[in-house]
């Protein structure tokens, strides 16, 4: 059986995605060392239209985002590209999306907003767990200083949407 068969039973799943499914399965039997869904994510994900072009991402979490163009897979979002270890991918509402960490001394909220072609950092923040200073961060990883209302303020703007992840199996 392929590994998409697998995890996705319940989904038709095309060969591009199939073929990008059995290569992280494979990474992850290869290179454990290699940041993936399959050691920070819990081996979950999610198909979700990030953009509201009406195909649905897969979405796979503390990894990347794939999408679908003229038959084609590719990544349309990688985690890494944030510059922090992700903990968790995060829908929001208005075709934003959150990415999260609770590592390293400080949690991180990104959030990015969806369009057709990919992705605009919105803002960033983090909060230090020695100190409890929230800051806001721009795409630099440059942080200013702010309160915990005014954090509590921003992260309201973009609500998170309900939904379940699908474990990997």
């Amino acid at each position: 059986t392929d590994f998409h068969e697998t995890i996705l039973p319940h989904k038709k799943v095309t060969s591009q995605k199939a073929e990008f499914l059995n290569a992280k399965n494979r990474r992850k039997t290869n290179n454990t060392a290699t940041r993936s869904s399959f050691w920070l994510g819990g081996g979950s994900y999610l198909l979700w239209d990030v953009n509201s072009d009406s195909v649905e991402e897969l979405v796979i979490n503390g990894d990347s985002i794939l999408s679908m163009k003229d038959g084609k897979s590719y990544k349309y979002f990688d985690f890494a590209s944030t510059g922090i270890i992700p903990g968790g991918f995060r829908p929001c509402q208005g075709n934003v999306f959150e990415i999260w960490t609770e590592d390293w001394g400080d949690n991180r909220y990104y959030f990015y907003q969806a369009d057709a072609e990919g992705v605009t950092f919105l803002t960033g923040l983090s909060r230090s767990v020695k100190t409890g200073q929230w800051y806001r961060n721009d795409e630099a990883g440059n942080k200013t200083e702010i309160t915990a209302a005014e954090a509590e303020t921003i992260r309201d703007t973009y609500p998170n949407i309900d939904f379940d992840w699908t474990p990997l199996k």
